[in-house]
């Protein structure tokens, strides 16, 4: 399955939540593969470094070259990006059906894992248009604020709409409230409107609590071992396993 991490408003730890969920998964025995579509690379520097990397899903979207595929840790491949990414806009501009190229790069290898994340930048360039079409659902971190609320609303309406054009329905379009402050209003106010306003097949339960541990893995994509990180996201994995291996397909 491949799975979209993606939200029009940056910050929100698209990448931690990619990664910590990556690194919960490839420790039951998961197959993963991790693409950075953000040059930014927030996602590749947890794996690498990203300064003395040259390699990058750039070259695989403008060329017919394939994907460069790095194996960082066990369990885990890398597709990372460079600050090239920015060029695609310009240089895919007319390309042919351009959308696809990530599909078309995807399709031969992704039989290979388990799962492949793909990080996404927060604005709907034609990086994150590759991504959405790519993918067979999408994880949209939000944090507690309203800008980041709003990411959330733009980016549902895209996933809609690339639905339209591809004619083929997300296998689930999921939020995960992530950096939250136990007790904090802001918090409190995010999860009471994600279950007012959302259908419970439409968010996770589970949220990630903001903690040292997190910080840590947003440096690095690991989680100490027995931190309150860890338990967020060792019961973030396992909701998010039922979700992928009973999606909901029908209208939401």
């Amino acid at each position: 399955m491949v799975i979209a991490f993606s939200n029009f408003k940056g910050g929100v730890g698209k990448s931690t939540i990619a990664s910590g969920l990556a690194d919960c998964l490839a420790k039951k025995g998961k197959k993963m593969l991790m693409v950075d579509m953000d040059a930014q690379c927030n996602l590749s520097s947890f794996y690498i470094d990203v300064e003395e990397n040259s390699k990058s899903v750039y070259e695989a979207l403008v060329t017919k070259s394939e994907l460069p595929i790095m194996s960082v840790r066990e369990n885990i491949d890398l597709v990372p990006a460079t600050l090239d990414l920015t060029e695609a806009e310009r240089s895919m501009m007319g390309t042919m059906g351009r959308e696809y190229k990530l599909m078309e790069k995807l399709d031969p290898i992704k039989k290979n894992y388990d799962y492949v994340f793909i990080d996404c930048s927060p604005y709907f360039g034609v990086a994150t248009c590759n991504a959405f079409f790519a993918s067979d659902a999408i994880v949209i971190p939000v944090t507690p604020s309203r800008l980041a609320t709003n990411g959330m609303n733009k980016t549902i309406e895209a996933a809609l709409e690339v639905e339209s054009i591809r004619h083929r329905k997300f296998a689930f379009v999921k939020t995960v409230a992530n950096f939250c402050k136990t007790g904090q209003n802001l918090t409190s106010d995010l999860l009471s409107h994600m279950q007012e306003s959302m259908k419970k097949s439409d968010y996770y339960l589970s949220y990630i609590r903001e903690s040292t541990s997190v910080q840590m893995a947003s440096m690095d994509g690991r989680l100490p071992k027995r931190s309150n990180g860890e338990k967020d996201f060792l019961t973030l994995t396992e909701e998010f396993l039922l979700s992928a291996k009973f999606p909901k397909k029908g209208k939401r």
